[in-house]
């Protein structure tokens, strides 16, 4: 489980994408080639799919790192724009779900907080 800390109306676009390294029990980074991912954000873990926060999926806002191997085995770079978290303010749950020909799987999961920004202009 991790944390992922943001600020609400930021954007995490180009550049400034949140990366998520995906390892396995012991920490050691996994090959996530050909795996499509979900990340989504609930309020609360019991919460509906449909009443997400704001979800993201590849390949048009999570981008797998290629090659997978070296310093980028393991690694997806998350793109959140300032509209998913304007209104957010607190903890949430988020979760990257993995599907491929084996079926789906939880590949890493944890809170996000969201907090506002001091300057708002």
């Amino acid at each position: 489980m991790s944390n992922l800390h943001i600020r609400s109306g930021d954007d995490y676009l180009n550049v400034r994408r949140l990366t998520i390294t995906v390892t396995d029990i012991d920490g050691t980074p996994i090959d996530i080639s050909g795996i499509d991912l979900t990340f989504m954000v609930k309020a609360q873990k019991a919460d509906a799919d449909v009443d997400a926060l704001f979800a993201k999926t590849t390949p048009s806002e999570i981008e797998i790192a290629s090659p997978q191997a070296g310093d980028t085995l393991g690694k997806a770079y998350l793109e959140i724009a300032s509209a998913d978290t304007a209104t957010l303010d607190g903890r949430y749950r988020w979760e990257l779900e993995g599907d491929d020909s084996a079926g789906n799987i939880t590949l890493a999961d944890g809170v996000l907080f969201v907090e506002h920004d001091l300057i708002t202009a």
